[in-house]
């Protein structure tokens, strides 16, 4: 590594969440109920997208957990071969997309990443790895840096690195969208650790995403496809080893070299296996801050997860307990 600085930034679901005091963005323990929710909201147009029979599965089904729901549909296709399942899994990645795409809370406006973005300067080569499928972000930073989207086939070159934000989305994206020569892939989702988690499949074609940064163009690609054009995860262990975009993406994050870091909204992986490339990063950005407590800042409020972080190695002068306003206020 040569002697310049270069800034980490990695940003969750609480910093989505707290980046808008109004029409507040959902957690990922709440994408069931927000899509639910919008699906029922739109109900009329639902059958023109084939998504009326997915607003019924997520009445009918128990479980809470998007997540989940994605895993078992994928553990039942393993058992039973039937490819229903296959199509329950594209459908409710459509769902996501769609809601993302309509609701309010998603749409483009000033926020607290715009703030963010602004007081990085331009001093510093920035590498941001955003584990969120909402496009809200990338939004914010491109009206004041050009963003380059890492291991995709971005038409954003950088222009400099300190004009530049170099952007790794590992678990996916709702802009992350197929070329029209390969809209009729089949698209299935992806885990964090294979690139196909259904058993038998052939692997989806992902060398060629192309990130869109506008809702339109993201809606006219789901409704031209009428299937996924979100590279989903599930929480389910490895089937086949054939590798795509999503892979090189995971590579790529984890090689990332940096000389402070700053973590906003992300909970601390349980274990190696629930997110390697997470858990790659964050023992990372420990050590650092074992060595150079200033040089990392942690954003959590959570009494639970501070605990976490401080059993991790974190030094307690690295944890910032309050919240994403406070933190961009008066720590940045």
């Amino acid at each position: 590594m040569t002697g310049e600085e270069h800034l980490l930034l990695v940003i969750g679901a609480g910093a989505t969440k707290g980046a808008r005091e109004i029409l507040s963005p959902p957690l990922g323990g709440e994408l069931k109920t927000f899509v639910q929710d919008e699906l029922q909201g739109r109900e009329s147009c639902l059958p023109e997208h084939g998504l009326d029979s997915t607003l019924q599965f997520l009445r009918v089904s128990s479980e809470c957990n998007w997540e989940k729901l994605i895993e078992n549909e994928i553990c039942n296709y393993n058992k039973t071969k039937k490819y229903a399942h296959i199509k329950t899994i594209e459908n409710l990645n459509r769902a996501l997309v769609f809601s993302f795409c309509n609701s309010d809370v998603f749409k483009k406006g000033e926020d607290l990443y715009s703030k963010l973005v602004m007081k990085l300067g331009n001093n510093t080569k920035i590498s941001v790895v955003s584990l969120n499928y909402d496009i809200l972000f990338e939004q914010a930073a491109n009206t004041q840096k050009n963003i380059h989207y890492v291991g995709t086939n971005s038409n954003s070159t950088p222009v400099s690195d300190k004009s530049s934000i170099y952007l790794y989305k590992p678990h996916g994206s709702i802009g992350f969208c197929l070329p029209a020569s390969n809209a009729t892939t089949l698209n299935a989702p992806l885990n964090r650790w294979a690139s196909t988690p259904i058993n038998g499949l052939p692997g989806s074609d992902w060398t060629m995403i192309c990130p869109k940064l506008e809702y339109d163009d993201i809606r006219t690609e789901l409704m031209r496809s009428r299937s996924p054009v979100i590279a989903h995860y599930a929480d389910t262990k490895p089937i086949l080893n054939a590798r795509n975009i999503i892979d090189e993406i995971r590579d790529k994050t984890a090689a990332i070299e940096f000389t402070k870091a700053v973590v906003i909204g992300v909970s601390y992986p349980k274990s190696h296996s629930d997110d390697p490339t997470l858990k790659n990063l964050l023992d990372r950005a420990a050590a650092l801050s074992k060595k150079s407590p200033n040089n990392v800042k942690y954003v959590e409020p959570s009494k639970e997860i501070v605990t976490k972080l401080l059993t991790a190695g974190f030094h307690k002068n690295s944890i910032y307990s309050c919240d994403f306003k406070s933190f961009v206020i008066n720590h940045i």
